[in-house]
């Protein structure tokens, strides 16, 4: 849902000036439910996603930035929430905490297409993976993107996004055996 926010965006419309703190409330009140979707199936928890969605819109109103239209808000966010729940992920809390969720692995592209992933090896592998990379990883595995969608989320070409994941796969093979 999330992502269809992000494509029905209108491209023309007003500058979005987040100094507006009742602004910034009439987003969070419309956005947070996606974000929070979007976060916990990532890590699995409904109060720690909320939690980081809410992380994410305080900074949104601390930094009072101004997007050109509402669809590059709308990527902020989305980035802002995924690259929190990657740094959720990776942090030492997380791996000490007891979780029974598992999470299914199935855009490898590898012999083990289907394998299902304890959350500690995903969180593993996250932290052998510098951030960009870690980022386009959990965007294809967590949010089931494909090139196209990540390299207009991250304003690169497609080629960029296909040869990162090569390497990333790579890495990976390599960490698994």
């Amino acid at each position: 849902m999330f992502l269809f926010m992000l494509a029905a965006a209108d491209r023309e419309a007003q500058p979005i000036d987040c100094s507006d703190s009742q602004l910034v409330q009439h987003y969070y009140q419309g956005m947070a439910r996606y974000a929070v979707h979007k976060v916990k199936a990532m890590i699995g928890r409904d109060d720690v996603a909320a939690e980081i969605v809410q992380d994410v819109f305080m900074k949104l109103w601390q930094k009072k930035p101004t997007f050109d239209h509402e669809r590059a808000l709308y990527a902020w966010i989305y980035k802002s929430s995924h690259r929190a729940a990657i740094d959720y992920l990776r942090s030492a809390a997380a791996r000490r905490e007891e979780c029974t969720m598992d999470f299914a692995v199935s855009t490898l592209g590898l012999e083990y297409r289907d394998l299902v992933l304890e959350k500690d090896l995903v969180n593993f592998c996250l932290g052998k993976l510098k951030d960009r990379e870690a980022e386009i990883f959990s965007y294809i595995v967590f949010d089931g993107m494909i090139f196209d969608e990540i390299a207009e989320l991250l304003g690169v070409s497609k080629k960029t996004i296909q040869r990162d994941w090569a390497k990333i796969k790579e890495k990976i093979e390599k960490i698994l055996r």
